[in-house]
């Protein structure tokens, strides 16, 4: 003869697969989800420390065709520029994608500037636009 299930049995079986069911879909959502959350924010704030190393900001001291010296709060810098770097005033872009830019075109002496450096190449290069520019230049 055939024993009977005993209720305790199978109340506890159906609590404990409740119970499997919730870990597991916490740990898939930890795994899935969390995780990689995580290791954006850690990433994220890597690079933007990184990036913020990269610019530094100042008065221009002495401006060539493919140099520039800066002053800035660490004292005077210089940096090369090439066909990559990125010149921008204002809203404006003003190089040719590939093409070295004639810095003296577009900067002078005295302007503050911002830069993107990495090593002592520049990779961008931005300035206010003058009054005396106009919006369209």
């Amino acid at each position: 003869m055939v024993k009977p299930i005993k209720k305790p049995i199978i109340i506890t079986a159906i609590i404990s697969l409740i119970i499997g069911v919730i870990l597991g879909a916490a740990g898939l959502y930890y795994i899935k989800f969390t995780v990689p959350m995580q290791k954006a924010k850690a990433l994220a704030k890597q690079q933007q420390a990184e990036l913020e190393s990269m610019v530094r900001e100042g008065d221009i001291a002495e401006i060539t065709a493919e140099t520039i010296q800066i002053n800035t709060d660490d004292g005077i810098m210089k940096f090369k520029t090439n066909e990559y770097t990125t010149v921008q005033v204002g809203m404006s872009m003003k190089n040719a994608e590939g093409r070295k830019t004639d810095l003296t075109q577009f900067y002078k002496q005295g302007d503050s500037v911002s830069l993107l450096v990495k090593e002592d190449q520049v990779l961008a290069i931005y300035r206010e636009q003058r009054p005396d520019e106009g919006a369209t230049s």
